[in-house]
Parts: C-alpha cells; sequence; structure tokens
C-alpha cells in the first residue's frame, strides 16, 4: 500500500519534472528558431 502510493508520488514528481523540462526546451527552441529566422533575414537584406 505505502510503496504503491509512494511510486505514484514519484511518478507525478517525475512526470511535473519532465513537463517542466518539455516546457522550458520548447521555449528555448522558439527562442532558437526566432534567431534563425532572424538571421536569415539579415542574410537575405544584404546584396
Amino acid at each position: 500500500m505505502l510503496m504503491c502510493t509512494y511510486n505514484e508520488w514519484v511518478s507525478h514528481k517525475n512526470r511535473d519534472r519532465l513537463t517542466a523540462f518539455l516546457g522550458s526546451l520548447a521555449a528555448h527552441l522558439k527562442d532558437i528558431l526566432h534567431d534563425i529566422d532572424l538571421l536569415e533575414e539579415s542574410f537575405v537584406k544584404t546584396p
């Protein structure tokens, strides 16, 4: 009984951590893609 509850608690904790990690990763990817777009625009502007 106790182990089952402990395992559930650990999995919830890890899932929250994973969700937070994926969220920050997605934010970083969005920033990187935005930077790449800006780089491409600057390359296109230069003759």
